[in-house]
């Protein structure tokens, strides 16, 4: 049992150290930029979104340009790979937390909400661009971690059932 809580504490601060470093990496990229918009921010009006400058609606727009573009392979791989793997830690994480095994829309349905948040943050504050293939590949990401999640269970049960004998 008590086994148990701590894993869960373990997991809520892995769950709020990854947010952290998700909203570094997505909102505070260039913090000289950030700081500027941030004090700034009643002088900025919110930016024109008519032309679709500051945000895409078509589904894979920007993974086919960037995949497709003249941009070294780094910078491809920090784009794409980068929106999947900072989602699977939550994949993973948020089941073995709270949500437990079978609840994979639960989980999911979280992740898109937290990555939608954080799309919407970007496209509100101009602290970035809200971009429906980075909902997609963030949800992946999550997918994944779910995945390595339910991959992990017949350890855990063994660890649990061991627990049990011993308390």
């Amino acid at each position: 049992m008590k086994a148990n809580k701590a894993i869960r504490v373990v997991g809520c601060m892995l769950i709020l150290v990854n947010l952290a470093i998700l909203t570094k990496y997505i909102l505070f990229k260039r913090p000289a930029d950030t700081i500027h918009v941030l004090k700034n921010v009643e002088k900025y009006p919110r930016p024109s979104f008519k032309h679709g400058q500051r945000e895409n609606w078509v589904l894979f727009a920007s993974i086919h340009k960037i995949y497709y573009s003249r941009m070294d392979d780094m910078y491809k791989f920090m784009n794409i790979g980068g929106n999947i793997l900072g989602f699977v830690p939550l994949g993973f994480l948020l089941p073995l937390v709270f949500f437990r095994r079978g609840r994979l829309v639960l989980t999911v349905g979280t992740i898109f909400l937290i990555s939608f948040l954080f799309e919407s943050v970007q496209r509100y504050t101009g602290l970035g661009v809200f971009d429906v293939d980075d909902l997609l590949l963030n949800t992946v990401g999550g997918l994944l971690g779910y995945i390595f999640y339910l991959l992990m269970p017949p350890f855990q049960r063994r660890k649990e059932n061991a627990v049990m004998a011993i308390g």
